[in-house]
């Protein structure tokens, strides 16, 4: 799929550095995540997301349970892409977007 959904919920977050192939548009639906991307650090409440460009090495943390969505975006399939790390303000309309694209099954019919 062109772009794919992940949801985490009601869990504190650990991750170890690493990077994916695929552009990330990071979004914390409850709680608060740190983010550390290279030599920056982003705290991502419920207003905001991050941008991570693919091949970008990051990890998220928080000490607290929360709810996470990330969307995942094929570079091949959106050459036109950001190639850096950006903080975005979230709207009602791109938070209920990011939501409802986590609930796709991974391989959705793309004409559907």
């Amino acid at each position: 799929s062109p772009v794919f959904g992940v949801s985490y919920d009601d869990k504190p977050m650990k991750e170890n550095m690493h990077q994916h192939a695929r552009a990330q548009l990071m979004y914390c639906a409850a709680g608060v995540v740190e983010l550390r991307v290279i030599e920056q650090v982003f705290l991502v409440p419920p207003s905001r997301a991050v941008w991570i460009p693919r091949n970008t090495m990051h990890m998220a943390l928080s000490e607290q349970p929360v709810s996470f969505r990330s969307l995942y975006f094929d570079g091949e399939k959106f050459s036109s892409l950001s190639s850096t790390v950006q903080l975005l303000a979230v709207s009602s309309l791109l938070k209920e977007l990011i939501l409802k694209a986590c609930e796709f099954d991974l391989n959705y019919k793309l004409g559907g």
